[in-house]
């Protein structure tokens, strides 16, 4: 490369991070502004699987007064709910539910959906997930 293209290519490589830097703003937006909906919560996920428990954990949603979790032995239908539990949220953001009783090598399914602290706002959607407990 010559020193006039070495000198445009880190000049835009310089102006792209800039614009990168002053484009990203943190925002507290709790609610879907399509429905005035809260956002469901994410990163659910399932851990600590043996063959009678696990532990299901997601991240705490801005604004959430409380979470609805529910667990279910089927392939993401909750036609067999088992677990119905309100859990209040508080100052952590990152919460955890074991589940336990659970029968080997069976699959189930866990949801967990946000409630606002506002009244007014509707409560989200369920955010799902499905593991199988391992065998005896």
């Amino acid at each position: 490369m010559n020193s006039n293209t070495k000198t445009v290519h880190y000049t835009a490589m310089i102006l792209f991070m800039i614009t990168g830097l002053f484009s990203c703003q943190k925002t507290d937006n709790v609610l879907d502004p399509t429905t005035n909906r809260m956002f469901r919560p994410i990163a659910l996920t399932v851990t600590g699987i043996t063959t009678s428990s696990a532990v299901v954990g997601w991240d705490a949603v801005p604004g959430a007064s409380k979470y609805v979790f529910e667990a279910s032995q089927d392939s993401l239908s909750f036609g067999n709910v088992f677990v119905h539990d309100t859990i209040q949220a508080d100052t952590i953001s990152k919460f955890t539910h074991a589940v336990t009783g659970l029968n080997a090598s069976t699959g189930y399914s866990v949801r967990v959906c946000t409630i606002a602290k506002d009244p007014t706002i509707s409560v989200s959607k369920f955010q799902t997930n499905y593991f199988v407990t391992k065998s005896e």
